[in-house]
């Protein structure tokens, strides 16, 4: 069966408050405002999807950042709680220790998803063969290549799933009231355990660091490999959804829709035989069109992205 011209609608939904009814809750208003061709509902739809599938590779990549910046909050907790509180570890360091150790888990395991997430779309959306999966897994194998750091991170899952927590060793030092010297480190001895799936390029990077390497040196250098994977996922899976977001942008301004409340897309409504009527919308990607366009706005800004320069 055909769609006729006028068998869809445009919805905008919102609620408000009447003003002699201030105790009462909102009424949820539904309003539709202007007929939809097939075509239009269409056009609609398909840059809805565009949108949803580059905004969905943003989320886990926002999870990797909270991961990161919750685990170098609480490194700087625990040296302000020793400088405050020089009696608080009088019992030992093994709480602070097991908080880091969850905090870089967190870190570590929503890497990996990030990692295996970004693959699987290009491999479904693109094929093994195709130009973009080769440039992606070029990219990828000359990170590995050129920055240790990101597979000492990238391993750690590995060591984690296989072997142990990881095993850090914290060293605290104050030798003034106002200042503090807190080092977070790695035992190479325990992450070169036997069972420990490292590749021989890494155990040998590993020993060449001594008995500890550095937890804020590593974070910095796989937060460099981080920022690059970054960009290079925005100008594949962001940018070209750009002129989607525009579009959906401008449907307000299209249809004369007030800059508040939700916009989407539902069939003609029909009375039915008992005289209610069903609405079932799907909404458009507004919210998320937004999302893209401003970090395509702010691409080369680092004010979201912290730099992890500096020493602990």
């Amino acid at each position: 069966m055909s769609i006729q011209s006028s068998s869809w609608r445009l919805f905008h939904a919102y609620s408000k408050r009447e003003p002699d009814q201030t105790s009462e809750p909102p009424v949820n208003v539904f309003n539709a405002i202007a007929p939809l061709s097939a075509t239009e509902r269409s056009e609609l739809d398909k840059a809805s999807g565009i949108v949803r599938t580059a905004h969905s590779s943003l989320h886990i990549a926002r999870a990797v950042m909270k991961n990161r910046d919750e685990l170098l909050e609480l490194i700087v907790e625990i040296a302000a709680s020793f400088l405050h509180d020089p009696q608080a570890f009088n019992d030992g360091l093994d709480e602070p220790i097991a908080e880091l150790s969850c905090k870089l888990l967190n870190l570590c395991a929503s890497f990996r998803s990030y990692l295996e997430h970004q693959e699987t779309h290009r491999k479904k959306q693109l094929g093994r063969n195709s130009p973009d999966w080769i440039d992606w897994r070029t990219f990828i194998t000359q990170i590995e290549c050129e920055n240790r750091y990101y597979s000492l991170v990238y391993g750690l899952r590995n060591y984690i799933q296989h072997v142990d927590m990881p095993p850090l060793h914290i060293d605290l030092h104050s030798d003034r009231t106002d200042e503090v010297t807190l080092s977070v480190d790695l035992v190479t001895e325990s992450l070169l355990i036997q069972t420990a799936q490292w590749s021989p390029e890494m155990r040998h990077f590993i020993k060449s660091h001594g008995a500890r390497i550095s937890l804020w040196e590593a974070l910095k250098g796989w937060d460099a490999a981080f920022r690059l994977i970054l960009e290079k996922t925005t100008e594949f899976r962001i940018r070209p959804a750009k002129s989607a977001a525009e579009f959906i942008v401008g449907v307000r301004n299209r249809f004369n829709v007030p800059e508040y409340g939700m916009i989407g897309v539902a069939p003609e409504p029909a009375p039915t035989e008992d005289c209610s009527i069903t609405i079932n919308i799907s909404w458009i990607e507004e919210r998320a069109s937004v999302d893209l366009l401003e970090l395509l706005g702010n691409a080369g800004n680092s004010s979201n992205n912290p730099d992890l320069g500096g020493s602990s």
